[in-house]
């Protein structure tokens, strides 16, 4: 029988799964996970103890973690200043890179009167990343929005609405500057699945 380095690894995330979430402050979280000197890897240990569900250890300083209800996928990265504001499930697939400065906001307000606009309470949606996206620096992703698997958003744009897999997106809102062409035919997929 081979040795599989990683096996212990695998066996001690599910272990800690498993675990309901600490009453840690949300506060003390992000002191830890956001300082410079925090290793990887520990950011990864207090974050999963916190009860995000994460496969993926690359987790730059200075991210926030507005709540728990994460969920990130093996081998996807989240760079500098990473902003999860959390009023609703964030559900990230397998091979995503995240820019810094990335926002993605599960919550909004509705239109109110001409007394108060920003009419109460807040209406959360979530939000899902779906695997291979590339979300580039700057960009902010707004209240129930998926994002196709394979897609790239362009620097600085943003995302309102669902964006179908393979394309790459720019703008604000963003828009579909083009299909790439090495993208799977979905049909062919399906019947190879």
């Amino acid at each position: 029988m081979k040795f599989d380095p990683y096996a212990l690894g695998r066996v001690v995330m599910r272990l800690l799964w498993a675990l309901p979430p600490l009453p840690i402050p949300r506060a003390l979280v992000n002191v830890i996970v956001g300082n410079d000197m925090t290793p990887m890897k520990v950011r990864w240990l207090v974050l999963t103890l916190y009860g995000v569900r994460s496969r993926s250890w690359i987790i730059s300083e200075r991210c926030f973690f507005g709540g728990h209800d994460i969920t990130i996928g093996h081998d996807s990265g989240l760079n500098l200043g990473v902003w999860f504001d959390n009023a609703a499930t964030i559900t990230i697939g397998d091979r995503v890179r995240f820019g810094p400065q990335v926002q993605l906001i599960t919550s909004n307000h509705p239109l109110g009167g001409p007394d108060k606009r920003c009419a109460e309470p807040c209406v959360p949606a979530p939000i899902v990343i779906e695997d291979g996206v590339w979300i580039t620096a700057g960009v902010i992703i707004g209240p129930g929005v998926t994002v196709g698997k394979g897609s790239v958003v362009a620097m600085g744009s943003v995302v309102t609405k669902d964006l179908p897999p393979h394309g790459y997106y720019a703008g604000s809102p963003a828009k579909l500057v083009k299909r790439f062409d090495d993208a799977p035919d979905e049909a062919e997929t399906a019947v190879a699945g």
